[in-house]
């Protein structure tokens, strides 16, 4: 990402922590501090299948891919949710081949719904990247994979 667009990524997740008291969070390596991504929860986009519904999220750089972090921040945020929220569920999306995102889904429990399976309204018609998936873990579900 350019630094305008990480500056106006910063602002959006500002916004929605003052608006709905929770965003994606900056997450840091602990032995140095050194910014590795994010992770946290927001409500689901309008023209998703989870518009306005909690929707668990996460993005890293490369080279911390592979080490447990973007699982061990999910578990975090989806706990946080159930914590905090009185919603019954917690939803997750995807291009369909994000193969990474979709095993760390699966991982933390969240169950894959083919029924929604949609095309992002952000995403260029062209895009390899248009077609998402949507996961979710239940309330009630929520311990015994996560």
């Amino acid at each position: 990402m350019s630094r305008d667009e990480v500056a106006a990524l910063v602002a959006r997740m500002y916004r929605m922590q003052v608006e709905d008291g929770h965003c994606f969070w900056a997450m840091e390596r602990k032995e140095d501090g050194q910014l590795i991504g994010w992770c946290g929860i927001i409500r689901g986009r309008p023209g998703t299948s989870i518009d306005g519904k909690p929707e668990a999220g996460w993005r890293m750089t490369p080279s911390a891919w592979g080490k447990g972090y973007v699982t061990e921040a999910a578990v975090a945020s989806v706990q946080w949710a159930f914590d905090n929220l009185s919603d019954d569920a917690v939803w997750a999306i995807t291009n369909t081949d994000n193969r990474r995102s979709r095993a760390v889904m699966e991982r933390i429990g969240m169950v894959y719904d083919p029924a929604l399976d949609f095309d992002h309204p952000q995403v260029a018609a062209d895009s390899p990247l248009l077609r998402h998936v949507t996961y979710r873990i239940d309330r009630m579900d929520w311990g015994q994979g996560g």
